[in-house]
């Protein structure tokens, strides 16, 4: 990741701070979203850990 990246990484860590950045190989924030596959499986396997931690499923 480049600096300017990392910076932008940072600046929104500080003002979110009860959420996480996660990196997507080959991914943009542009929209449409770039790598759906690899955003697909990063939100399920998120969501999936979610639940586990918060209902035992």
């Amino acid at each position: 990741m480049d600096d300017f990246s990392k910076e932008k990484v940072e600046a929104f860590k500080k003002t979110q701070m009860n959420l996480s950045v996660t990196l997507i190989p080959n991914g943009h924030h542009f929209l449409p979203i770039t790598n759906p596959i690899q955003v697909a499986n990063t939100l399920k396997k998120h969501l999936t850990a979610e639940l586990v931690n918060d209902f035992g499923l």
